[in-house]
């Protein structure tokens, strides 16, 4: 029996099939085409499972994959999953995320570190004024600046009237 290999993209129907993990990236094998269903993309499912996992208010596999998730829409939902869980104990992956390369990624990091609050240790509050200072997104820039000031400490507003003066 051959077996054929289609990327996550094609619309193609199967008889025999099973999805299979491929460096990250869900594939579908197959020995033919039949007149199954189409499959759901890949992409949705993963958001699915991201969003799943976040109503558990724990960090899970899915998630930590979904931090390192080529597709930026995906991180973000990861970003998202861990600040809804107000916990210190995500802010180590929340700074990382502060240094995104999407910067709807960057936006949501910064929303997490803020949604703790008088809670965000100082290392938090350094790391989201130094990805302020370095932003160049308005829109980022104007998130940063908002969630520094839902930080309340000295440290953090110290960081924002900068930021108000520059570009």
């Amino acid at each position: 029996m051959a077996l054929h290999v289609m990327s996550k993209g094609t619309a193609a129907t199967l008889l025999v099939g099973l999805t299979v993990a491929c460096s990250g990236e869900e594939r579908v094998v197959s020995s033919g085409p039949a007149e199954a269903a189409p499959e759901a993309p890949a992409l949705e499912v993963t958001r699915a499972a991201i969003v799943r996992d976040s109503d558990a208010r724990v960090v899970t596999q899915t998630i930590v994959r979904g931090l390192a998730h080529p597709d930026p829409a995906i991180r973000r939902a990861a970003v998202l999953a861990l600040a809804r869980q107000h916990s210190i104990d995500a802010v180590p992956r929340l700074r990382r995320s502060l240094r995104d390369t999407d910067p709807a990624v960057r936006r949501a990091a910064s929303l997490g570190i803020a949604a703790l609050e008088e809670r965000a240790p100082e290392d938090a509050v350094q790391a989201l004024a130094g990805a302020l200072a370095a932003e160049s997104t308005p829109d980022t820039r104007a998130a940063m600046i908002r969630d520094l000031g839902r930080l309340r400490t000295d440290r953090a507003l110290a960081s924002v009237v900068p930021a108000l003066h520059s570009e």
